[in-house]
């Protein structure tokens, strides 16, 4: 029994391993995503020169040796001629070969820093007594302790991770607590850099942190909330929730970074709520089109069906509830439907609470999706084969708001009906 158990084994695996290759093949991504636990090693000034001895034992040197596909041994057999003959020409000869082959290894950094090919290179200088690597930028010499964070993150993540590993579409990245040491506008770079590297670069990065200054409010889909309750762990997703109990869809958030509304959303910009995660998806993509900082999208899950008999008590609630979340002239986005204006009219008198339906910007706005055109909408997957509903897909939206370049994709029309949108909410 056991043994035929271990035959079918070795037949499913022999099976994944041949299914595995021609789906490379075919694809160009592998089967298997490889799976990386980042830790970092920061790097200085201070590790760019050692003792020409001493290059078999310091961890940055053997890092760019092996980038290179250059052994130790060849170091060390270039130093013993140019120590025994005394010829310099032989240790200058040895320093001209590798540092063509360091121009391959800033080709590389320079493409995964979405930089011009010639703008940062490197050279090592092999000298009589110690051997020197310079950073250089635009052929001049800079000194990695002054310079940003981000690059200085994105040099570490290069030379103690990427430089040894080839990273493929789907791979996998995990990093804990990477930003404990930052100051908070190091935090914010640092999140912006890792965001757009695993756009590029079609991988994915998975962040276990406790900082409150590596979430980003515009990608709260993104984010896991782990929980333990006696002894058994959890994770929440869901922060688009929004019910009579609970409408505070920050709250697991607060709660586990133990921070309060005004670390996570900044007092002095607008916040704006809106029905769902697929309004809050293409608001935010639009939002960062229209360059519109100054406005926080945050998703509630919906304002009620508008047909219940006591729907306007309980629409009332959740307008006192968000109010809560945000004191400072809140304003809640919701459709032209019936539900719309039932918690619109529940707000007209006597509530802090601004709520504005789409049509009231435009009578031809109904829902989010309307505001796209036929042709734009079918474009990127928002209507059904047979032209007639709307698909709602938390999925679509979040793959529209990443990765759709609006400017290229969509209509004049659709952009322009999406900024009266931007302009209404500026004017409240």
């Amino acid at each position: 029994m056991h043994s035929e158990i271990f035959h079918h084994l070795d037949i499913l695996r022999i099976v994944l391993v041949i299914a595995s290759t021609q789906y490379q093949q075919q694809f160009g991504v592998n089967f298997w995503p490889k799976i990386i636990k980042y830790v970092e090693n920061p790097l200085s000034d201070n590790n760019f020169s050692i003792k020409y001895n001493s290059v078999g034992d310091d961890y940055f040197f053997k890092k760019v040796l092996k980038a290179i596909n250059v052994k130790v041994e060849e170091v060390n057999n270039a130093y013993s001629v140019f120590r025994n003959t005394n010829n310099r020409g032989a240790l200058d000869s040895f320093q001209n070969k590798i540092n063509i082959k360091l121009k391959k290894l800033a080709h590389d950094f320079n493409k995964l820093y979405y930089v011009d090919d010639e703008t940062y290179s490197f050279k090592l200088s092999f000298e009589s007594e110690r051997i020197y690597f310079y950073i250089m930028r635009n052929g001049e010499g800079m000194p990695l302790n002054y310079q940003s964070t981000g690059f200085k993150w994105f040099f570490n993540l290069y030379f103690n991770l990427l430089v040894d590993n080839e990273l493929n579409a789907g791979d996998i990245i995990i990093m804990d607590e990477p930003a404990t040491h930052l100051h908070v506008q190091g935090q914010y770079e640092l999140r912006k850099f890792l965001k757009e590297f695993a756009i590029k670069n079609d991988i994915t990065i998975v962040i276990a942190t406790h900082s409150p200054f590596l979430i980003d409010m515009d990608y709260l889909d993104e984010l896991r909330v782990v929980s333990n309750c006696k002894n058994m762990s959890s994770v929440c997703n869901d922060f688009s929730t929004m019910d009579l109990d609970d409408p505070d869809s920050l709250k697991p958030i607060k709660e586990s970074l133990t921070v309060k509304n005004y670390i996570l959303t900044d007092p002095d910009k607008k916040v704006v709520f809106v029905e769902g995660i697929t309004d809050y998806n293409y608001m935010v993509a639009f939002k960062k089109y229209f360059k519109r900082d100054d406005i926080i999208f945050l998703p509630i899950k919906g304002v009620g069906d508008g047909k219940s008999a006591d729907i306007k008590v309980k629409q009332l609630e959740i307008s006192k509830r968000l109010v809560a979340i945000r004191k400072n002239n809140p304003i809640l986005m919701v459709d032209g439907d019936k539900a719309g204006y039932a918690m619109q009219k529940a707000n007209k008198e006597n509530s802090v609470l601004e709520v504005f339906t789409l049509k009231d910007v435009s009578a031809d706005f109904s829902e989010i999706e309307s505001l796209f055109t036929t042709s734009d909408a079918k474009k990127v997957g928002l209507l059904t084969d047979s032209g007639t509903t709307y698909i709602k897909q938390s999925n679509l939206s979040a793959v529209f708001k990443t990765y759709t370049d609006i400017e290229k994709t969509l209509s004049k029309t659709t952009i322009a009906n999406f900024k009266k949108v931007f302009d209404y909410i500026e004017n409240l």
